[in-house]
């Protein structure tokens, strides 16, 4: 395996539509970075990154078809690794006022690999997943019931999970403000949220510009760490960390240099993933 990010999925036929920052609505924009497959525009606005035009709902959802299962199984323990170890270093167990018999929703859990996890520790497992096929797979292996859909279709009760954690989810998100509404209603109070992407402002993002890893079709919008923040605070959660990692690819030219970049990304907060957790206070 070369690299744990997927190098875009898309579909002959979709069609697309232009739209306004989904993080502001500004219509004023400018064009960052063009590509045979997507259009990234920068808004003048706000600042924000985001891909316009964008394909239409129903050809987004049919994305996550049986070729994304197939990658999503071949990578799963690569990525399950990599949320632990985020998990480990956010000290989870000490945010969250403990583990077991909390309310523990993972939002695009995949194959519910990171979920079980939580199950052996005495969580109680709650997953929402868009992709069928993976749902069935996380019945099938570790005995889980997830929801097969949209968080917004789920209908959660309000103020229900103790932790919602949700990773590389966001970035692919038409609406990214009426999704952080929808987690801080059914969060408790008090209650933590733990958001990974990846990072647009960081230093290997200017570095490889539209050959940065995360400039994808799949990602509709990329946040720089300001732009994650004011998005967490005005959904009504209170950031109580932060921090990133991350640089050079596992298959680029330079990979020599990773173990060496990959300490600094981190040691000096400037990677090209974050992780942010907050608190519905």
């Amino acid at each position: 395996m070369k690299d744990l990010y997927m190098r875009g999925n898309v579909r002959d036929g979709e069609k697309y539509s232009k739209i306004d920052c989904p993080l502001c609505g500004s219509s004023d924009y400018k064009v960052e970075y063009k590509t045979k497959n997507f259009i990234f525009v920068r808004c003048n606005e706000c600042g924000v990154l985001y891909q316009n035009p964008i394909p239409q709902t129903n050809f987004i959802q049919k994305r996550y078809d049986d070729k994304y299962f197939e990658y999503e199984v071949e990578n799963h323990k690569n990525f399950f690794e990599l949320q632990k170890k985020t998990l480990n270093d956010i000290n989870i167990e000490k945010l969250a006022g403990g583990i077991k018999g909390k309310k523990f929703l993972d939002i695009g859990c995949a194959t519910g690999m990171l979920l079980n996890h939580f199950k052996n520790l005495g969580a109680i497992p709650y997953g929402v997943e868009i992709c069928t096929e993976s749902c069935r797979y996380a019945y099938e292996h570790f005995g889980l019931t997830l929801y097969n859909g949209t968080l917004e279709n789920a209908h959660y009760e309000n103020d229900f999970f103790d932790i919602v954690h949700f990773s590389h989810l966001i970035e692919h998100l038409e609406k990214p403000i009426e999704f952080m509404k929808e987690v801080f209603r059914i969060t408790k109070r008090g209650g933590i949220i733990i958001i990974t992407t990846p990072r647009e402002d960081s230093f290997w993002a200017h570095i490889y510009k539209k050959k940065w890893r995360s400039l994808i079709p799949d990602h509709l919008i990329l946040f720089s760490r300001s732009h994650l923040i004011s998005l967490v605070k005005i959904s009504g959660f209170e950031p109580i960390f932060e921090e990133s990692w991350g640089s050079i690819p596992l298959d680029a030219k330079l990979k020599f240099l990773k173990p060496f970049s990959d300490r600094f990304a981190k040691k000096f907060d400037r990677g090209d993933v974050q992780c942010i957790v907050a608190k519905k206070v």
